[in-house]
């Protein structure tokens, strides 16, 4: 990945700081290993005339998915 691409892409992440009212991201790790994230996007719905959390992606490593991550 080009470093131009990077710092852009570093940009428009930190925007969703654990304070953000644009949105947050979350990280998961198994193993001190990040495998997955999600990114959700907060918006407003006319039909509930409310905010909304938007799921925008939703990503898993390749060998990490379909496995038993509940924590017990």
């Amino acid at each position: 990945m080009c470093k131009t691409l990077m710092i852009k892409r570093m940009n428009f992440f930190s925007q969703f700081s654990e304070s953000s009212d644009k949105g947050c991201l979350f990280l998961y790790k198994k193993g001190g290993k990040a495998v997955a994230f999600a990114t959700v996007y907060f918006s407003f719905a006319s039909s509930i005339t409310g905010k909304v959390a938007v799921l925008n992606d939703l990503y898993t490593l390749p060998e990490s998915r379909g496995q038993d991550s509940c924590i017990h």
